[in-house]
Parts: structure tokens; C-alpha cells; sequence
């Protein structure tokens, strides 16, 4: 009788022996998932590090382009301060003439490079030239160093020319010999006694034949 009663005690003993052991692994699979991250929750780390990389980089990206945006204005103002002092440096080329005057000497018109010229078209038989010939000498005088008068002797031989200059005692202008009206027809000339005004670039500004009150006039605002 003993022997039938202490199976089934041994048979409880046993199961509950598998029992307390089960709980034990279970305990253990569950310290061991939270003794190391998952995977899903490392995967959730690298992302915000990601981020935070990206966001880093972004910043020192927008740094750097400011600091490129803040270089950039004074490159650019001294573009714009070379290309000022290049202008304003830029020299005067006068009229485009060549030619020899009364004198013999060879003329070029960038020897008045930079000042403003009046050219008299005059010949030597031309009465309104000679009665005009004290008004151009007064204005040469009044505007010397301002404005350059030049005559410009056409329409006769270079022989006849020197005759003139005497009579009117204009020794003192500029005049150069243009018996085949080459400088005549360069600025459209066809009377006597016209005056041409060139700015100091060489560049005609105006053009006439005028009474004494307006040529004083014209060359004054043309200095």
C-alpha cells in the first residue's frame, strides 16, 4: 500500500519541478531581451543620428554660402571701381586730321587731344573772311588755352594763302593749307567763312556761318 501511494506523489514532485524550470527560462528570455536594444530600436537610433548629421551638415552648408554671398560685394565693387577708373581714365583721341600748315610744319589732330576746336573755313579772296578775321582773333585771345581756332585755307593755291594770314594779322592761329579741299569735304564744308565745332573727342557739335555776336556765342559754349 505504501509503495501505490508514493508514485503519485513522485509523478507531482516531477511536474512540478518542470514547471518552476519553465518559469525560469522564461524569465531569463525576458531579461535577455531587455539586457540589449532590438534591432527596431537601433534602427530608430542611427535614424535620429542621421538626422542630426544631416542637419549639421545643412547648417554648415548655409554657413558657408553666406560667408561666399559676403565675399562676392566687394569683388564686385571693384570690378566696378576698375571699370570707373578705366573710363575716367580714358583719353581723348581729338578730330581726325592730318594735313600741313601754312608754315610747313606736319599737323595731326591729336596734337589738341582734350580741347574743344572751332575750324575756319576761309579762302583768299573771300571779303566776308577778312571782315570777320578781328572777331576770331578776339575770341582766340578770350578763350586761349579753352578753345582751339584753327583755319583752314582752301578753295585757291597754297601760294595765294600765305597773303591772307598777313593781311588780317593772323600770324598768331593755327592754319593749315587745304588747296584740294580734302579737310573741306571731310567736315561738308562748301562756303567760305564756316566754322565747324568739334567737343574735345573730335566730334562735330555744330556747324555755320554766323554773324560775330553768334560766333561769340558758340565758342563760348563750346569752352
Amino acid at each position: 500500500m505504501r509503495t501505490r501511494r508514493m508514485v503519485p506523489v513522485l509523478a507531482l514532485a516531477v511536474v512540478l519541478g518542470l514547471t518552476a524550470c519553465g518559469s525560469d527560462d522564461a524569465g531569463s528570455a525576458a531579461l535577455d531581451s531587455t539586457a540589449e536594444p532590438t534591432e527596431a530600436a537601433m534602427g530608430d537610433e542611427q535614424d535620429e543620428s542621421g538626422d542630426e548629421a544631416a542637419m549639421d551638415g545643412a547648417d554648415e552648408a548655409g554657413d558657408e554660402d553666406a560667408t561666399e554671398d559676403e565675399g562676392a560685394g566687394p569683388e564686385e565693387d571693384a570690378v566696378g571701381d576698375d571699370a570707373s577708373d578705366e573710363a575716367d581714365g580714358a583719353e581723348a583721341s581729338g578730330p581726325e586730321i592730318t594735313g600741313t600748315t601754312l608754315d610747313g610744319e606736319p599737323f595731326d589732330g591729336a596734337d589738341v587731344a582734350g580741347q574743344p576746336v572751332a575750324l575756319w573755313f576761309w579762302a583768299p579772296w573771300c571779303t566776308k573772311c577778312i571782315a570777320q578775321a578781328p572777331a576770331v582773333l578776339s575770341l582766340a585771345a578770350e578763350y586761349e588755352g579753352e578753345v582751339q581756332i584753327i583755319g583752314v585755307a582752301g578753295e585757291a593755291s597754297e601760294a595765294e594763302m600765305p597773303e591772307f594770314v598777313e593781311r588780317t594779322n593772323t600770324g598768331g592761329l593755327t592754319h593749315l593749307a587745304d588747296p584740294d579741299g580734302e579737310i573741306w569735304r571731310q567736315y561738308g564744308v562748301t562756303e567760305t567763312s564756316t566754322f565747324v565745332f568739334l567737343d574735345v573727342d573730335g566730334e562735330p557739335v555744330d556747324s555755320g556761318r554766323f554773324s560775330d555776336n553768334d560766333l561769340a556765342d558758340r565758342v563760348a559754349a563750346l569752352s
